[in-house]
Parts: C-alpha cells; sequence; structure tokens
C-alpha cells in the first residue's frame, strides 16, 4: 500500500523545499564599445548601480563626481571616435608634370584625369585634344612620355 503523506505531498503539505538557483547575472549596458563599469556602486551601497543610475539618469548621473564616468553608457557620456580622414587622391604626375586636379571633360564631375585613365588609349584622344593637355601624366604627354598609374597621397 503505498505511503499517501508521499504521494499526496501538496494536499499533506509535506512537498520539498525547492533549491533556490542563483539569480541570472547580467551584463554591463553599452553604446556600441562604450560600456557600463560592472563595479561602480554609489557610495558603495550594492543595488545603486549603474542599472539604478538609469532609471533617472538626468538626476543620478551629476550626483557624484565619478558617476557620469562609470556609468557613460547609461549616462550618455560616451566618448565621441574621433573620425579618420579618408584617403585623399593625388595628382598623377611624372616628375613635375602632373595631371590637372581641375579638369572635367565636359563640365561633368567623375569624367576627371582618372576617369581618363580607365580608358586612356581611347579617351587621351577624344575631346579635341584636350585630355592629352590636362591629363598630361596619364596620356603619356609630358616631356618624358611615360604613362603613370594613379595614387594615393
Amino acid at each position: 500500500e503505498p505511503d499517501t503523506a508521499e504521494e499526496c505531498q501538496a494536499s499533506c503539505g509535506t512537498c520539498p523545499t525547492p533549491v533556490p538557483t542563483a539569480a541570472p547575472t547580467v551584463g554591463p549596458v553599452c553604446d556600441g564599445e562604450c560600456c557600463d563599469s560592472m563595479s561602480y556602486r554609489k557610495n558603495g551601497i550594492d543595488h545603486k548601480d549603474c542599472a539604478w543610475v538609469a532609471k533617472k539618469p538626468d538626476i543620478r548621473c551629476d550626483v557624484e563626481p565619478d558617476t557620469a564616468e562609470e556609468c557613460q553608457a547609461s549616462c550618455g557620456t560616451c566618448p565621441t571616435p574621433v573620425p579618420t580622414a579618408a584617403p585623399t587622391v593625388g595628382p598623377v604626375c611624372d616628375g613635375e608634370c602632373c595631371d590637372s586636379m581641375s579638369y572635367r571633360k565636359n563640365g561633368i564631375d567623375h569624367k576627371d584625369c582618372a576617369w581618363v585613365a580607365e580608358d586612356s588609349d581611347k579617351r587621351c584622344e577624344q575631346d579635341e585634344e584636350k585630355p592629352k593637355e590636362e591629363c598630361r601624366a596619364t596620356c603619356g604627354t609630358c616631356p618624358t612620355g611615360r604613362r603613370h598609374l594613379r595614387g594615393l597621397v
């Protein structure tokens, strides 16, 4: 005969006490590569961390001098990354002889000496010899007569 107390644990009030599980861990709040400190606690008080700061950032980010530094993502005080400059394309040169930086066939922006260089055999001969005068290094009309590839400065 089965043990009634064991089979009817809920009605008899004899259910085993559940073993507590650890609270889930939460990672830092981040804004891109800028993250809040996981160790910050205002005045050492455990529950006053960056998540607490984030609930009222307009008030709490200015309370302690280090709060905005420690809770940068929550306070919106992440440093602004310094943009890097894109490489600039300089003129193609053959010694002292360089392509014009202002030449544009028919005033069209993308039809510059770099455009001429994409098909120099054909384009250097077009437009009443203008590319030969303006894109001298590309067209090989410098005094040395050599053609060069476009480079970055």
